[in-house]
Order: structure tokens, then C-alpha cells, then sequence
């Protein structure tokens, strides 16, 4: 089993996020964007902010020697239709999460004034 954790200030995202636009649609995935583009723009910067702690916390559960040929656009959270977040790999996310022999990902975000933080577990 392996665990990883992140932090962020929703109000770095914003900030990042203002001042490029190419950085979203280098950082997240096509999905992630479009769910954001349906939120006011506060409550999209904090989606925004917590899909980009699963990211971190995702590489972070892969170990050091790893995150380096992962793309962040590789790695999306989605909402299943109960509402959960929900892990989805591509490229070279999914090969780094294959080579490291984990086939389940359990993701949780959470949001707290200008804080989201994600833990995730890979078995």
C-alpha cells in the first residue's frame, strides 16, 4: 500500500491561474476544465485547487524516483456519479502506477477556507 497527501492555498491557484492561461490546460485534463468552467469563479478555483492536491498527492504515493515522467495532465479526477472523486490515470501516469504494480486508487478532497488538501491510497 502506498499513501500520499497534499496541501494547497486555493489562492496560489487563483493567482497561478490568473496570470497564465496556458497553465490549466498544461496542468489539468480536459475533464477537470470543463467541470470547472460550470462553477462560479471562486468555487472553481477551489475545485481546481483540490484536483491539483490529488495530483501532487498522487506522485508523492509513487515515490520520488518516479514523478519525474509523469505528466500532471496524466493524472484527472473526476466526480462518479455518487458524487465521489474518482482517480483516472493516462500515459504515463497510468504506465508509472502499472509499474509499481498498483491497480486500485482511493482519493479524498477536502476543502477548508482558502485550503484543499487530498490524500490518496494506492494498493
Amino acid at each position: 500500500m502506498r499513501i500520499g497527501v497534499d496541501m494547497v492555498r486555493v489562492s496560489q491557484i487563483a493567482h497561478s491561474l490568473s496570470i497564465s492561461r496556458k497553465l490549466a490546460s498544461r496542468v489539468f485534463g480536459r475533464a477537470e476544465r470543463e467541470n470547472a468552467a460550470q462553477l462560479p469563479l471562486r468555487r472553481s478555483y477551489e475545485f481546481l485547487a483540490g484536483r491539483f492536491a490529488v495530483k501532487e498527492a498522487v506522485l508523492k504515493a509513487m515515490s520520488a524516483r518516479l514523478t519525474g515522467a509523469v505528466s500532471l495532465c496524466d493524472i484527472e479526477t473526476i466526480n462518479a456519479q455518487d458524487g465521489c472523486p474518482e482517480l483516472h490515470l493516462y500515459a504515463s501516469a497510468l504506465s508509472a502506477s502499472q509499474s509499481l504494480g498498483v491497480s486500485q486508487w482511493m482519493v479524498s478532497i477536502s476543502h477548508e477556507n482558502d485550503l484543499a488538501v487530498a490524500i490518496v491510497i494506492a494498493q
